[in-house]
């Protein structure tokens, strides 16, 4: 019988009180985090090197985590963070990597011409998502690929939540008119 995972807060004070236990932390967050770098940097092993990373910075900043916030969020930040101080480094590009980002998507087997239709959709959806600014692409990541809420994404991004609405909206826009020139008629 497996035992239910802790909540994320219960899991940072456990943490707190016994510091061995972060790895439950790691056992958590780990596979999640590592798909979300891969939505950005296509590289297997930079992926998981930028994850490390950040758990080692958890893992040291541990104590200035504020429990009355959402820990997930605080995770997502750290690795946020490691992931554009990479790309800064290394002054690469982020392009979207299609294997992992939309694996998701397919849940059921539609019928064959329907899954045609979603792969082609996926791969017009990642081209212009790779045309646009990093500040609209991140939020439009993080909402619509990653489920995440607008108080979330505030914590990940460090903007305030009218910010992220805004960038929603001035993202869709944006993502509309990419449409629209790239494939010549309105979505």
């Amino acid at each position: 019988m497996s035992r239910k995972p802790l909540e994320s807060n219960d899991l940072v004070l456990q943490v707190l009180e016994s510091p061995e236990s972060f790895e439950s932390i790691v056992t958590q967050y780990q596979q999640q985090l590592f798909l979300y770098i891969l939505k950005y940097i296509p590289d297997e092993d930079i992926a998981k090197d930028i994850v490390q990373e950040a758990f080692i910075k958890m893992y040291v900043n541990i104590q200035s985590f504020d429990p009355k916030r959402p820990f997930t969020a605080w995770a997502y930040r750290i690795t946020h963070n490691e992931m554009i101080n990479y790309l800064r480094k290394n002054k690469r590009t982020m392009e979207l990597n299609e294997e992992t980002q939309y694996a998701d998507m397919f849940d059921e087997r539609p019928d064959l011409a329907d899954e045609i239709d979603r792969v082609l959709q996926a791969e017009q959806l990642q081209k212009l998502l790779n045309m646009m600014p990093m500040k609209y692409r991140e939020v439009l990541v993080l909402n619509y690929l990653e489920g995440r809420d607008y108080q979330t994404i505030s914590c990940v991004i460090g903007k305030p939540t009218s910010t992220v609405g805004t960038r929603i909206k001035r993202a869709k826009e944006l993502l509309k008119k990419l449409y629209v020139k790239e494939y010549g008629n309105e979505a």
